[in-house]
């Protein structure tokens, strides 16, 4: 059985730097099999086509976003503690990991994403559903959609993690902090 995972977390890493390195259409799933070091048979046995696995590649990097996001939420109390703790944590996130946040840019991007953004991709999202409804309940910041407060968090962190890149020596956690207030300011209820 571990071997089993194993050959599993070999092909979806080898796909992921394939992906990353050639596009979603420049790598064949004979160059991730070569790349990874399985037979077609393990492939194949783990994933029927390059969509299934590209959408694997998908959920194993959300679900540590996810996992790293609740995890930021322990002891955050009022709101705008719980807004910046998720906006922070994909920011550290993605300079932790440039290839797979390049990777879920590249997959956003894509259409393999409107064919996920079904009720499977909006679960994974409920606990951010909770707290933007928990926000838009109190009136602390504007009513809005939590699909598009979603992807106004989203760009705003993008954003930020991009510049932060570009200027590594800008990082510290106080320009973190004074940068939350811009995103912060487009959402409260004034």
């Amino acid at each position: 059985m571990k071997e089993n995972i194993k050959c599993k977390e070999k092909i979806i890493n080898g796909a992921l730097e394939l992906f990353v390195e050639m596009g979603f259409d420049g790598t064949s799933i004979a160059s991730i099999v070569k790349y990874s070091g399985v037979s077609n048979g393990a492939m194949y046995h783990h994933f029927s086509s390059k969509e299934e696995l590209i959408n694997e590649v998908f959920f194993s990097i959300h679900k540590v976003v996810k996992e790293d996001m609740l995890g930021s939420l322990k002891g955050c109390i009022d709101i705008r503690e719980k807004f910046y703790a998720l906006w922070s944590t994909r920011i550290r996130w993605s300079l932790a990991n440039p290839k797979k946040k390049m990777f879920m840019e590249m997959f956003s991007n894509s259409p393999y994403m409107e064919k996920l953004w079904t009720q499977s991709v909006t679960d994974q999202f409920n606990f951010l559903c909770d707290i933007f409804d928990e926000a838009n309940r109190s009136d602390i910041i504007m009513d809005m959609d939590a699909d598009y407060l979603l992807c106004h968090m989203k760009s705003s962190s993008n954003g930020m993690a991009l510049y932060l890149r570009l200027h590594p020596k800008k990082y510290s956690e106080d320009f973190l902090k004074n940068s939350f207030k811009m995103f912060w300011r487009s959402i409260i209820n004034i």
